[in-house]
């Protein structure tokens, strides 16, 4: 027991024992030793079983602190999944642009020393600066193609980590959090797959296009328009 403990409960005995006094036959009065010593150590005990009491309370109260935390913590917060497993290979591969022709920067956008390897690798190279041009629109068709095959399989990786990832985790919200990521990753397939479709629809017509402005300018040319 603390000092402060002992303080009170001697106080309190001392407050009680006052009444305690008794007169002798002399009119001097006495006191009752010993009954003050019993209500100081009834005193001592009850101060010693109130601060017992107190410090259970505050167990008690802190206990249940502990127990919402984590409760919260279960069932609140960001697990920060939604940007885990991001990268631009992912959708990059074509034009993100909002512009009606944006699209056709996807040939662009290809590194000219790919391209130029691309030209030996499948030896589609000419002269002719038109007939080149319809060689370059195939290979970025096949590149653009390549790409997208490549980001689907990173995005299926991206599943197995995050399946993987949901055996592991701990509380409903990381388990509901893994659970959102890998739906958001169907649908971006499910997305990517559209918008590629969309994309070789675009690339196809515009090299019927070009094929067609080459055979007309080879008719001019045996015409003799040119």
């Amino acid at each position: 027991m603390n000092i402060n403990t002992r303080v009170l409960a001697l106080s309190i005995a001392i407050g009680i024992g006052s009444t305690s006094l008794t007169a002798s036959a002399t009119g001097i009065p006495t006191v009752d030793v010993a009954s003050i010593a019993q209500m100081a150590q009834n005193a001592i005990q009850q101060a010693s079983e109130a601060a017992a009491q107190l410090e259970q309370a505050k167990r008690a109260i802190s206990e249940a602190q502990s127990q919402f935390d984590k409760t919260k913590s279960m069932i609140t917060g960001n697990s920060r999944y939604g940007s885990q497993y991001n990268s631009k290979d992912l959708t990059d591969y074509i034009p993100t642009t909002a512009t009606i022709n944006g699209w056709e920067k996807i040939y662009d956008q290809v590194d000219s020393s790919v391209l130029q390897g691309m030209r030996d690798e499948y030896g589609l190279k000419s002269e002719d600066p038109l007939q080149q041009e319809v060689f370059d629109k195939q290979l970025t068709h096949l590149y653009t193609t390549e790409a997208a095959f490549q980001a689907n399989n990173l995005r299926l990786a991206n599943i197995q980590a995050l399946q993987a990832e949901a055996d592991q985790a701990q509380t409903p919200q990381e388990k509901q959090d893994i659970s959102n990521r890998i739906q958001s990753e169907q649908a971006a397939i499910a997305n990517e797959t559209n918008r590629l479709s969309t994309t070789k629809e675009l690339m196809d017509r515009q090299e019927k296009l070009y094929a067609q402005k080459q055979n007309k300018e080879f008719d001019d040319f045996l015409s003799g328009k040119e």
